[in-house]
């Protein structure tokens, strides 16, 4: 999700400066006729749009940081996240926003320049250049290769992990019809207007050329819509995975007829005894004579300190013995659980290698370094960041901690009924296998409330985006409506030409984010048909369709106030 919210963020912002550049670029173009040399020229972008830009990315981070807290207390109260969830902002992560929209910002002001003083200063004044045949071959080739690797990751077989597989090529995919964007869509835009030919074949004429020859405004217009759909639809498509079938699938693993699991209401003792939830869980287990063997897990949350990155993470405690009879522990990769002491811990995969380091801090802020000795897979129901031995942050406490517990008994009900018959016990609930199952299935459809949000988030700044492409867009072709008006040609006739021209561009991003979508599903289909689970009947096919109704008409609206703008402040001169 973080990957794909700094490469629209990237893509915007270079398109975006992109398009500034060129809306002003009579005035850098001057200079350039003038004698200007490239680099004068560029000084004078990063000049232009330097400060606005700093402020903006400034201001920006601000905002972003002050609305984590009420989104994340919005997240939790709709479902999307354990009562527990708390937001936490590390200044690591702040400065690094700041460098990475920095670099955005000069990276597409280099663009945009480069694009200005690659041409003689005459087509740079006239507008009228197109991009050069080196700098096209260059984008369709980079684009190439990464939609082909896309298409690698999509459907060639890999041990990457199915969620990461849909990321890494709907990146790949946005980032290749980013590159391509110039190049193909004034094309596929001048093809679009063909469709208006028999209601106004002069508009038609007129919004096909102006397509053709302002590669940059129909890719300006069109990145927005390119990245509203690739964005939402696949994440909506990737919540189809967690649904029932994969949970089921995912929970099959546990070997144990019994789950238990705490509230989560707190830590410490039970009502009326000193002894703490985990050891009261232990104790139980160990009395029953109905219990065979028995797992138990107390999992806490600590602040975890690699070195390159702080975060909150979730440490699943327990003792050896549970440590080494426990059978829902899946798939070690590397190194040996066996390795377990008071100075080492296991790292689920992805969150770290054999022989690195990693300090815990709980509720006292006491620092704990501990060496990682094994990599494990998953822990079904329970999902942890690391395993440790009980002793091994020695009496420091995480925060929000639960006891999970996986017993292993011939008679389940019987053991399930003395649970749920000791008073005292209240503090945890003890599932069957497949009532496990029922609850993990709504506390993930719960989860995906949460996503929706964000989801609808991106779908908002990404039409808030588009508003802007096509303003920006009917501004800088006002001098070419002028003279159209100049020669006669009818208010009406100079209307429907923008309408064309706009809403053609924004076509033609669906057209081609149809055929990727496309990829996608397909590929979605198989890495889940692989790992035995299904897709949901394609709802993101419905919503595909209401976001491009939803785009054509916006950027419609857009046309028609901006061009009502330009003709006020027309007559307010003259």
């Amino acid at each position: 999700m973080v990957s794909s919210c700094l490469l629209a963020s990237l893509v915007l912002t270079v398109s975006a400066v992109g398009f500034l550049v060129q809306e002003n670029r009579r005035q850098y173009a001057l200079l350039y006729l003038n004698g200007g040399t490239p680099r004068q020229v560029r000084l004078m972008v990063m000049a232009t749009l330097g400060a606005p830009g700093l402020a903006a990315i400034a201001l920006g981070t601000i905002a972003g940081c002050g609305l984590c807290f009420p989104l994340a207390r919005l997240l939790v109260r709709i479902g999307g996240a354990a009562p527990t969830f708390r937001m936490a902002i590390h200044p690591q992560g702040i400065l690094l926003t700041l460098l990475f929209m920095l670099l955005a910002l000069l990276l597409g002001i280099l663009l945009a320049t480069r694009r200005l003083t690659d041409v003689t200063p005459i087509e740079a004044v006239a507008g009228m250049s197109a991009p050069s045949h080196t700098i096209g071959r260059m984008r369709i080739a980079a684009a190439i290769v990464l939609g082909a690797g896309g298409l690698a990751v999509g459907f060639v077989p890999s041990g990457m992990q199915a969620e990461a597989r849909i990321i890494v090529q709907t990146m790949l995919y946005v980032a290749a019809t980013a590159l391509a964007a110039p190049i193909i869509m004034p094309h596929i835009a001048a093809f679009v207007t063909a469709l208006s030919a028999p209601f106004n074949r002069a508009a038609y004429l007129v919004a096909r050329q102006r397509s053709l020859r302002g590669g940059q405004r129909a890719a300006s217009v069109a990145l927005p819509v390119i990245i509203l759909l690739l964005v939402v639809c696949p994440f909506l498509s990737m919540m189809d995975v967690g649904t029932a079938e994969s949970v089921a699938t995912d929970m099959a693993r546990i070997p144990s007829p019994l789950v238990l699991r705490s509230t989560g209401t707190g830590a410490g003792s039970t009502d009326g005894s000193p002894e703490s939830h985990y050891a009261a869980a232990m104790a139980f287990a160990r009395n029953s004579s109905n219990v065979e063997s028995a797992s138990i897990f107390d999992a806490e949350r600590y602040a975890a300190d690699t070195g390159r990155t702080v975060r909150t993470a979730l440490v699943a405690k327990c003792d050896r013995d549970t440590l080494l009879t426990s059978l829902v522990i899946h798939a070690v990769t590397d190194g040996s659980l066996n390795d377990l002491d008071d100075d080492a811990v296991a790292v689920a995969s992805g969150y770290g290698q054999v022989g690195d380091t990693v300090t815990f801090r709980g509720t006292d802020d006491a620092p704990h370094t501990l060496r990682i000795v094994a990599v494990f897979g998953s822990l079904p129901g329970l999902q942890p960041d690391y395993i440790a031995l009980t002793d091994a942050l020695g009496t420091s406490r995480g925060s929000n901690a639960y006891v999970m517990g996986y017993l292993d008994t011939g008679s389940p009900l019987a053991v399930q009924s003395a649970w749920n018959a000791d008073s005292s016990l209240s503090w945890a609930h003890m599932y069957t296998k497949q009532e496990f199952i029922d609850y993990y299935v709504a506390y993930r459809r719960q989860g995906r409330t949460g996503v929706s949000t964000f989801i609808a988030g991106a779908a908002f700044i990404a039409l808030i985006a588009l508003i802007q492409a096509v303003g920006t867009a009917v501004r800088e072709a006002a001098p070419g409506d002028r003279l159209l008006a100049q020669i006669c040609a009818p208010r009406r006739l100079v209307t429907a030409i923008g309408l064309i021209e706009y809403t053609a561009d924004v076509i033609a991003a669906a057209l081609t984010s149809a055929l990727v979508f496309t990829l996608i599903w397909i590929s979605m289909t198989l890495i889940t048909r692989a790992d035995g689970l299904g897709l949901l009947p394609p709802v993101p096919a419905r919503v595909f369709l209401i976001l491009i109704l939803a785009c054509v008409a916006i950027s419609a609206m857009e046309c028609l106030a901006a061009m009502g703008r330009n003709r006020r402040t027309c007559e307010n001169r003259s």
